[in-house]
């Protein structure tokens, strides 16, 4: 069962990253036409009326699951990082397109505002999560980023080693990392490709 899920956990994440970029690149598709779409405003571009919404839904569900099965897979719980990395992308956006509008453009302070928001939004969580994953008191009782219980189970399981459970929940980490890195190219030729 433990394979399973980490299988179905490390393809969550990377879903969760297939979905953060879809929004990424949805919302510079509806920026270049001025910000808004659809009803009064111009047509919404070519497959970002259904790409957004899907990919907030299917994220969240993604992003949650994610929690579940890393939980049973004894995988560092990383979905924390979601919510900076989703907010300061999105604010990337709103910076850029107000310091560098295109033609047609109507919301060049409101962008600017939005942007410094949504990058406070997602910077101080950031900054909390980091000093927190610093803190020598957090990394004695978790092995970088497992809960205390899962750690403990990880120790038993290989023999009271806690040196050898640091090496896995690091490779935990890393085998995150590398399903969200595939995620996310997997959203940029979703988007290059299909959108």
């Amino acid at each position: 069962m433990e394979r399973t899920a980490t299988i179905v956990a490390l393809g969550l994440y990377g879903l969760v990253a297939l979905c953060l970029t879809l929004l990424f690149f949805g919302m510079r598709a509806v920026m270049e036409i001025g910000g808004s779409c659809g009803g009064a405003f111009p047509p919404c571009p070519s497959g970002t009326a259904v790409s957004i919404p899907l990919a907030i839904i299917v994220g969240m569900l993604a992003a949650f699951g994610s929690v579940f099965y890393a939980l049973r897979a004894g995988l560092p719980v990383l979905i924390g990082f979601a919510w900076p990395a989703l907010f300061l992308s999105l604010g990337w956006n709103f910076l850029e397109y107000g310091f560098a509008p295109p033609d047609g453009f109507g919301g060049r302070g409101g962008a600017l505002f939005a942007g410094v928001v949504f990058v406070v939004m997602g910077g101080v969580p950031l900054i909390g999560l980091v000093s927190i994953g610093r803190s020598s008191a957090f990394t004695r009782t978790t092995f970088k980023g497992l809960p205390a219980g899962l750690a403990r189970r990880l120790v038993e399981r290989l023999g009271g080693d806690p040196g050898i459970a640091r090496i896995v929940a690091r490779g935990g980490g890393l085998a995150i990392v590398s399903a969200c890195t595939l995620g996310v190219l997997a959203g940029v030729w979703l988007d290059r490709s299909l959108l």
